[in-house]
């Protein structure tokens, strides 16, 4: 299974999950391994990795509070399909303008352990 991590690029949650999912089982797209800081070559490898991946695990965390880059890649996501597991660990229940983002995808959760978890448990 092919797992596509987006979200914030700073706090290194990537690491976390990277750590604890099974590599013989999932292989993870990480968008950090892109080294472009050109702003349409890094977002068009992005997209190439969407279409490639089978789920995408996406994280609303506090310190990237736009959600813009991330609310673009769960759309494009769930144009193609793809399985969307969201976490968000600050309060974006009020967030009037994310509440569209947020029911695009198809399981939520507020911690990355809880997301990685769920994914753990998948039967292929």
């Amino acid at each position: 299974m092919i797992i596509y991590l987006c979200g914030g690029m700073r706090s290194g949650w990537q690491d976390k999950v990277i750590s604890k999912l099974d590599k013989e089982r999932f292989k993870i797209l990480d968008p950090r391994d892109n080294e472009s800081d050109v702003p349409n070559l890094y977002t068009e490898m992005d997209y190439m990795y969407i279409r490639k991946c089978d789920v995408v695990l996406a994280h609303a965390e506090k310190e990237n509070a736009s959600l813009l880059g991330l609310s673009a890649e769960i759309g494009f996501a769930k144009a193609l399909n793809k399985l969307v597991i969201l976490v968000y660990d600050f309060d974006l229940d009020n967030n009037e303008h994310f509440q569209f983002v947020k029911y695009s995808a198809n399981v939520m959760f507020y911690s990355i352990e809880d997301a990685v978890d769920y994914i753990e448990n998948f039967q292929i």
